[in-house]
């Protein structure tokens, strides 16, 4: 049986330690300590609709690819100031730019516990 309104995707987990900041942290606030340089362990959790069931894109390599794309922003925005908007971003570009038009949802979390998820919703069935 086929079910015309399916949408499979793939789903793979990494994570980063990195150091940012918010620089317009409100000094008045009580979250103003944003403002300076903290650490976190970045969750990153990727979505990538795929057209059939036998493994058009691997997990392993599609986990590692992400993970070297990690490194790439590690190296240039690494203590600077930049968001879970931001990364999340820069992964789906990248995904997008390998993979071409499909559905993608990115989300990006500090440590596990707050995050912002970064997608492109159409859906394009015709590969």
């Amino acid at each position: 049986m086929t079910h015309r309104n399916k949408i499979t995707l793939v789903k793979v987990r990494n994570e980063i330690e990195m150091v940012h900041l918010f620089s317009k942290a409100d000094p008045a606030s009580p979250t103003y300590f944003l403002g300076y340089p903290h650490r976190h362990v970045f969750k990153i959790t990727s979505k990538i609709q795929v057209f059939h069931e036998d493994r058009e894109i691997e997990f392993f390599a599609l986990k590692q690819r992400v993970q070297e794309e990690l490194a790439k922003f590690k190296n240039t925005r690494n203590h600077t100031d930049f968001s879970c908007e931001t990364l999340a971003d820069y992964l789906l570009e990248f995904i997008e730019e390998v993979f071409g038009s499909r559905m993608i949802e990115i989300e990006v979390s500090e440590d596990g516990e707050n995050s912002a998820i970064v997608g492109n919703y159409f859906r394009n069935n015709s590969k």
